[in-house]
């Protein structure tokens, strides 16, 4: 069992997950800069016609859900139907208030526990 930061960064770096992110384009480098520096490896796949098959293959998805465009919510619909059949942890990141993230979230068929960090976004994490 991990029981400290120190055993999970180690179990991180042991195993090198890769970590699918749905960023906007702002973001984007330093998302995957995090990931890097924690050990993981970051795929930013955002084409509706690959991220169904890269959630499959990830360990994690993070959702930024700042930005959002007609095309990336169904690229994130997608992504998210694909890692809840996998069964992978989906994170979603957004500067929106929670009514507005409860609405987006409602129509999406997400099965796996969201975490959604609001203020700050990915510099708080």
């Amino acid at each position: 069992m991990i029981t400290n930061c120190y055993s999970i960064m180690e179990a991180v770096r042991r195993q090198s997950p890769v970590v699918h992110h749905l960023t906007n384009w702002v973001t984007i480098y330093d998302c995957a800069q995090v990931v890097k520096v924690l050990g993981a490896s970051p795929v930013m796949a955002h084409a509706k016609e690959e991220v169904e098959e890269m959630a499959r293959l990830a360990a994690a998805l993070v959702l930024n859900i700042g930005t959002l465009t007609v095309e990336m919510v169904e690229a994130m619909k997608l992504a998210a139907k694909s890692a809840n059949g996998k069964g992978i942890p989906v994170t979603g990141i957004s500067p929106m208030t929670m009514p507005t993230l409860t609405a987006i979230w409602k129509v999406n068929t997400a099965t796996t526990p969201m975490i959604i960090k609001a203020p700050g976004r990915s510099a708080a994490v």
